[in-house]
């Protein structure tokens, strides 16, 4: 069977997460990276200096209090702290684990058990409350809150005291850490959605990841006068790892959409207010906001500005009279196909293509797709998960010594790049992107 390939070579790959965000720092120092809604209403910006010095100090104060090492789970919505926690311990090392922020105590527990997390991050007085009634938690050596809470001992402190308990030590340790971590060092574990079973760990490497990034940069002209408006959730692979880092690898500015894609009033207000350049999220949401233009000629112009260069769906496939919406306003809209165990992007569409129904277009650079007799999608390519957490056999059973990955989905090859045809297990996705 023909292996698809991308004819653009993948290019170098930066070593690891921590020195991604350094040579950021160094091209982009004073601009903008990240913004994010204060209570009264405004907007609260980090310039790229200081978050790289936010993410060094949480780092060091990991460090000092002897929490460096392992896993750190954070329970909590996306905003700037969890941000900066997530950061911080993939760049000295460790491996973070996102949790979904709406997870009650019995989902939450099988993940703080089974992810072996020693040390755990909540937003709230909420979550704590809901994390303090698993089982899990009498293992934590420690558990840090962004927000005030009522105190509940010496384990339980405030995520603020790890901006400032580090030392010259534990500084130059952090920056050691930074240099020297390794490509293949895993850093991420993130948690599917469980709808076929147990949810599964999924145990990603900085070069999973920061491959990815250089394999966009091949594709995509993104860079520091871009502006990304983003709800999609950090615990899952579309909004955790592509979204997000493809802000941060191409030095944009990233602002948090606190509507969550719940709220469309609140996304449209947000949508005028900050003009996206580019705008990543689910078909529900593009087809909301088609709705909404045509029933406003002025809503329309402040959705599909001219600014607006590309959007990019993805988890279900568009339906064709939203995506026709959007190229009849010359706003080319990019389909992709990937999973979480695959950092997540496999195959987009092209810029500049049109977009051919069903079609999830051709494979990034360093990245092969071909398809096995059944008809089975299988892939290779340093975009691939190093296995399950403490599941060997399940990652046995999909992931060969040859080193492709079997994904569970059937396609089918076409002169137009990979057509997607279904589940080996009969699930589908809606197109909020939740499989049924």
């Amino acid at each position: 069977m023909k292996t698809l390939r991308c004819e653009t070579p993948l290019g170098p790959v930066t070593k690891n997460i921590g020195l991604m965000l350094t040579e950021r720092r160094r091209l982009y120092g004073d601009l903008p990276a990240f913004r994010e809604r204060e209570a009264g209403g405004g907007w609260r910006e980090l310039r790229w200096d200081g978050l790289c010095d936010k993410v060094a100090f949480v780092g060091a104060s990991l460090l000092r209090l002897g929490l460096g090492n392992g896993c750190v789970a954070v329970y909590s919505r996306n905003r700037e702290e969890m941000m900066i926690l997530e950061l911080a311990v993939m760049s000295l090392g460790g491996v973070v684990c996102p949790i979904f922020s709406e997870y009650p105590s019995p989902q939450l527990d099988y993940i703080l058990e089974h992810s072996d997390a020693r040390i755990l991050v909540v937003s709230d007085e909420d979550h704590l409350e809901k994390a303090l009634n698993t089982s899990a938690a009498r293992r934590f050596k420690r558990i840090f809150v962004m927000d005030a809470f009522r105190p509940r001992g010496p384990e339980v402190r405030a995520f603020s005291q790890l901006y400032g308990a580090a030392d010259a030590s534990s500084s130059a340790d952090y920056r050691r850490r930074l240099r020297l971590t390794s490509p293949d060092a895993p850093c991420l574990l993130m948690y599917t959605s469980g709808t076929t079973g147990r949810p599964k760990g999924v145990l990603l490497s900085h070069r999973n990841i920061l491959s990815q990034r250089s394999a966009m940069s091949r594709l995509w002209d993104l860079g520091p006068s871009d502006r990304f408006l983003s709800y999609l959730p950090w615990h899952h692979s579309f909004g955790g790892i592509f979204e997000l880092f493809g802000a941060l690898h191409s030095g944009a500015c990233l602002t948090l959409d606190d509507s969550c894609g719940r709220d469309l009033s609140r996304l449209i207000e947000n949508f005028r207010l900050v003009k996206p350049t580019v705008y990543f999220s689910v078909p529900r949401v593009y087809q909301a906001l088609v709705e909404e233009a045509r029933r406003s000629p002025k809503l329309e112009r402040e959705i599909f500005h001219p600014g607006l260069r590309f959007v990019f769906t993805a988890a279900a496939a568009m339906p064709k009279p939203v995506s026709d919406y959007f190229l009849r306003r010359g706003i080319p809209v990019v389909e992709g196909w990937g999973l979480t165990e695959t950092s997540p992007c496999v195959t987009v569409t092209r810029l500049g293509v049109k977009r051919t129904l069903g079609l999830v277009g051709r494979p990034i650079p360093g990245t092969e797709v071909k398809l096995a007799a059944d008809g089975e999608i299988l892939v290779r390519g340093p975009n691939v998960m190093l296995g399950y957490h403490k599941e060997p056999k399940l990652t046995s059973a999909v992931l060969g010594p040859d080193g492709w990955f079997h994904t569970g989905d059937f396609g089918a090859v076409t002169r137009g790049g990979l057509m997607l045809k279904g589940r080996i297990d009969g699930m589908f996705k809606l197109t909020t992107g939740q499989m049924v």
